[in-house]
């Protein structure tokens, strides 16, 4: 039991600096943006949500499958080596 305490996850504290949050990415919202480039660019991040949701419900499902076929391959191989 000790070794599996050996591997465990163990969370560690961390102090995050201020400039970790900065994100160079972000447009600086200003008063003199045309609305219809804000309307444009939300509607650009509303698709790159979906997209993100998509993929990650895909990924989901493909681990989902691996770990089915992951098991049922270890029954295989344990039934192989009773035999």
């Amino acid at each position: 039991m000790e070794r599996l305490d050996e591997w465990r996850f163990k969370p560690k504290n961390m102090e995050l600096e201020e400039d970790f949050y900065f994100d160079s990415g972000a447009e600086e919202m200003t008063e003199d943006r045309d609305p219809g480039e804000l309307a444009a660019a939300l509607e650009q991040k509303e698709e790159e949500a979906l997209l993100a949701a998509q993929l990650g419900s895909a990924l989901l499902l493909e681990n989902r499958q691996l770990k089915e076929r992951r098991d049922r391959l270890a029954d295989e191989y344990a039934d192989r080596l009773e035999c």
